[in-house]
């Protein structure tokens, strides 16, 4: 049996092994839940209650897949990052323009 919870109201919930990466619907908050493909991941039921507020001990679940709370925000800053350069990189090249143009205008 796959124990796992409902991310949003933390009900409890026991499926056979054949159901591994189907979803379910909660019977408490009628949440569509995925049931995880390995028990790798602890699920909100299996955390200890100083891990409970602990927000960086969680599961965090994006299109049905749990991603641990830690990776997701690395996967921010990098993607915050990228954005980032990207935008310095526009921004000098813009200031490069900006500046031929202007000698180009006092010839």
């Amino acid at each position: 049996m796959i124990n796992f919870s409902c991310y949003k109201c933390g009900q409890s919930f026991e499926a056979p092994e054949e159901m591994r990466g189907q979803t379910t619907q909660c019977p408490a908050c009628n949440a569509r839940i995925p049931i995880p493909e390995n028990q790798t991941l602890k699920s909100f039921a299996s955390l200890a209650p100083s891990e409970l507020s602990d927000p960086t001990k969680r599961n965090v679940v994006i299109i049905g897949i749990q991603i641990p709370f830690n990776t997701l925000v690395k996967i921010c800053i990098k993607i915050f990052l990228a954005h980032l350069l990207i935008a310095a990189a526009l921004a000098g090249i813009y200031g490069l323009l900006l500046g031929i143009l202007w000698i180009l205008g006092h010839r």
